[in-house]
Order: C-alpha cells, then sequence, then structure tokens
C-alpha cells in the first residue's frame, strides 16, 4: 500500500470467515501501518479495497455478508460427467476427514464410531484416512466397507451418492463441484460455519460428533430425499458459470496494467 504496488487478496474459505479474520488482526497491524506512514485502519477496511479472489460460489456465502467491492469468483474444476450407478448396487457413501484431524487425536475413534453406526445400512462405504494414520488400526471392517489412505477424491465424488466429511473448505467445495451432498461433521476453525452453510442452503445436514445416531439418522435422510442431491447439484452448475480459476492469471495482468496506467496518468 505505501509503495502503490498493487496487491491482492485470495480468500480461503467463506468471506464471512476472511471478514472476521480482518477485523482479529487490524489492530496488532496498527505499528506496522504506522511505521509505513499508512493511515490508521482499526478495522482493516482498506483491505477491502483491493480485488478479492475467491472460490466461493455466491449461493455459499452467508446472508448478508459484506463482500469486497471487486471481487473476483472462479471455479477450480473441469466438469465432470456424474457416473451412472448400478440400480441393484447400494450406493457409495464416502468419509472423509481430511489430513489434519487424524494428527489430533481423533484416530481411529472417531473413524470408527462412524463407521460402527452405518454397519447396518444398505451402503457401500469407502473411508481415507491420509498419511498420518494407518488404516489398519480401524481394526475388522464390516462387509462394505473399504479404508484407504488415499484414494482420487475426483473419482470417488464422481460415483459417490453422498460424502460425510468434516467441514474443511476444500473438502466441503470439492464435493459440491460433483454435485454430490453431505453430512457435515464440524470439528474446529470454521468447520461449524461451512456445516451451516451446507445445511442452510440445502446440500445436505449437520451431524455431531459425539452422536453417532445423529450421523447415522443424517445420512439416511441425505440418501433418501432427493432434494439434498437437487440443491448440490444447483450450486454445481452456479459454480460452473464463473470463469475457470486459470482465467484469474489474465485478471492480474489486467489489474497490473489498470495500475501502470493509474501512474503514468
Amino acid at each position: 500500500m505505501a509503495r502503490g504496488l498493487p496487491h491482492v487478496r485470495v480468500g480461503t474459505g467463506l468471506t464471512l470467515i476472511e471478514d472476521y479474520a480482518i477485523r482479529t488482526a487490524a489492530p496488532s497491524l496498527a505499528p506496522l501501518r504506522e511505521a509505513a506512514g499508512l493511515a490508521p485502519d482499526p478495522e482493516g477496511r482498506k483491505l477491502d479495497e483491493a480485488p478479492y479472489l475467491t472460490l466461493t460460489p455466491p449461493s455459499l456465502e452467508a446472508p448478508g455478508v459484506t463482500v469486497a467491492s471487486r471481487t473476483l469468483r472462479f471455479h477450480a474444476a473441469a466438469p465432470r460427467p456424474h457416473s451412472v450407478q448400478d440400480p441393484g448396487e447400494p450406493p457409495l457413501v464416502y468419509l472423509t476427514f481430511g489430513t489434519v484431524v487424524p494428527t489430533i487425536g481423533h484416530f481411529p475413534a472417531l473413524y470408527r464410531r462412524v463407521i460402527d453406526a452405518l454397519a447396518d445400512l444398505r451402503i457401500r462405504l469407502v473411508v481415507t484416512v491420509g498419511d498420518a494414520a494407518d488404516p489398519a488400526e480401524l481394526g475388522p471392517l464390516p462387509e462394505g466397507v473399504r479404508a484407504e489412505r488415499w484414494l482420487p477424491q475426483a473419482e470417488v465424488l464422481a460415483q459417490a451418492s453422498m460424502m460425510i466429511g468434516h467441514g474443511g473448505y476444500g473438502t466441503t467445495l470439492g464435493a459440491l463441484l460433483a454435485g454430490v451432498p453431505q453430512v457435515v461433521v464440524p470439528l474446529f476453525a470454521d468447520q461449524p460455519y461451512n456445516a451451516d452453510r451446507i445445511a442452510d442452503i440445502g446440500a445436505g445436514l449437520r451431524a455431531d460428533a459425539e452422536d453417532p445416531a445423529s450421523i447415522r439418522a443424517a445420512v439416511r435422510r441425505v440418501l433418501g430425499e432427493g432434494s439434498f442431491r437437487a440443491a448440490a447439484g444447483a450450486v454445481a452448475r452456479e459454480a460452473f458459470t464463473l470463469p475457470p480459476i486459470e482465467a484469474a492469471e489474465s485478471a492480474l495482468l489486467e489489474l497490473v496494467q489498470a495500475a501502470k496506467e493509474r501512474r503514468a496518468a
């Protein structure tokens, strides 16, 4: 800012969370602004003047949230035809809690609670646990359950009838872009907010990590009611009306050119 260089913000979550982070950090930045000769900005509002790049589809944003005046939205996945499932085959449910959850004491207990809660349902359950965990620690698995460290998530989602996740932004958005409804079991950070937005837009349900019965009930409902898949599909279609992430390069070059022209004027 002090040198007049063009800059942008890159969102890593809902605008609601980005806004909260900025307002929380702004007071601590006051000495740096003063040292750079910049005017006070106790609420971080000057950051809102910079272009804001985000992958969040508009309908996923919280109602009433204030977005930057120059918000540039993109999508980060290519259109993929959804696999046609054999009607005689049990629905595929994808369970993933990302890469951090297994490192902070939730493995294997949380995973096993969910697996056991779903054991008597007529589903095929695919579980991924990440590099920090060993699927063998889950013990003997019920019939129809497969556990791996990693699987190509896009390929799994292309076949999945629904996903059970922790509400991490990337995982949640990935399922939405695939048109897959979700049961979100939030654990920390921005996950409760993401879970609430999924429920609010009708693309899934929120469940309690300490209540396996709530997870089971939510899974049964999401599998049984077509409205959840319809809502997830609507968000996917909305996202694909946005420019692809590759278009961000040209958008940045345009911002640089505009800054040069302002300085030359």
